[in-house]
């Protein structure tokens, strides 16, 4: 069985389930391809190895199908899986600039409740709390809402989460969206 591997947003950490060492804090790990091997990766433990001469290892030149991600689904390389990890175990909170996703597909779909959006990154929101801005560089920003009852202030805050989603990088609900650059 693969090692799941889950952003956990209440705990601030990220959850490596079916693992020994199950849950990391936030902005401690890192992922890299193993430098021998390139279908096996390196999970890098940053805090450890800032203060040790040697760097440290929560997982050493494991094959990357050895993981799967937050729904059990397996990565088709170990790029992707690196890219998980790190995109998972290194999150900014909300700012003026959002974490960048130029060239990274999403997926958004409501949960069974109907109450949270989830995107296929590990990040979930809760319904009418963020919304998706058009900008001006032709790509599409997700913002925090702004102040008010969400039905009645459909404008945006400043702050965001994510920014440069090309429109054809989206799908909802694994189908792509329709639309215009």
């Amino acid at each position: 069985m693969a090692i799941r591997i889950s952003r956990n947003d209440a705990g601030n950490c990220i959850n490596f389930i079916g693992s020994t060492s199950p849950a990391y804090w936030n902005a401690c790990l890192s992922a890299q391809i193993n430098a021998d091997n390139a279908e096996r990766v390196d999970i890098i433990n940053d805090i450890r190895s800032a203060n040790d001469p040697e760097t440290r290892y929560e997982f050493y030149a494991v094959d990357y199908t050895d993981f799967a991600d937050k729904d059990g689904n397996s990565f088709v390389d170990a790029q992707s899986m690196v890219d998980y990890v790190n995109a998972n175990a290194n999150v900014v909170g909300v700012s003026d600039v959002g974490a960048d996703l130029t060239n990274v597909n999403v997926n958004f779909r409501l949960d069974a409740t109907s109450t949270s959006i989830i995107m296929d990154n590990g990040s979930a929101f809760g319904v009418n709390t963020i919304k998706a801005v058009a900008d001006t560089d032709g790509t599409i920003h997700i913002h925090a809402v702004g102040a008010g009852a969400p039905n009645t202030n459909s404008n945006a805050h400043e702050h965001k989460y994510f920014e440069k989603l090309v429109h054809t990088a989206v799908n909802i609900n694994g189908d792509p969206v329709a639309g215009g650059s």
